[in-house]
């Protein structure tokens, strides 16, 4: 059964939720990463505005699946739950493929690699509607043309999205 709403990590995990977006020729990327509490511990917004290609949409969602494990790994985080709404990237991520787009090959197989740094780890699809605080993050990136990494705060423009989270996961 897909989840409705945002639910926690267990107390020995951090939740890291990914969202890629498009708007023409701009990239951009949303992670965010919670407790078992649902205290945002990390979020990045990553903006690329010369992206030259043709199906944008998933290389976005790959490149946030990286930029979220890489946090994850930057902030020493030992077991992760990764969460997205591609069901493609969760696929590439979760079954044994080993042919992929070329423009994915590098993205995936960095994913995969960096996976494995991890005690404990697992991907996992999440409907659109529950990947709310990054979706709204990667738009933040694309209208504010920006770059920037919070660690143990997090911009307005998630307050909200964040506040009905921890309650609905109450």
């Amino acid at each position: 059964m897909k989840p409705t709403i945002w639910i926690p990590p267990d107390c020995n995990s951090v939740k890291i939720n990914v969202d890629g977006a498009l708007k023409g020729s701009e990239l951009a990327t949303g992670v965010v990463i919670r407790d078992s509490s649902g205290n945002v511990k990390a979020c990045q917004i990553i903006y690329d505005g010369n992206w030259k290609g043709f199906d944008g949409a998933i290389e976005a969602e790959a490149r946030a699946f990286l930029k979220g494990i890489e946090l994850a790994r930057d902030l020493h985080f030992q077991s992760i739950i990764v969460e997205g709404d591609s069901q493609l990237m969760v696929k590439y991520l979760t079954e044994t493929i080993t042919s992929y787009p070329w423009r994915l090959r590098s993205l995936i197989v960095d994913c995969k690699s960096l996976l494995k740094t991890f005690l404990n780890f697992s991907v996992c699809f999440i409907p659109r509607s529950v990947n709310t605080v990054d979706h709204l993050l990667a738009k933040e990136a694309l209208n504010k043309h920006y770059c920037h990494l919070w660690v143990d705060s997090y911009p307005d423009c998630i307050s909200n999205s964040i506040i009905s989270n921890r309650v609905s996961a109450i």
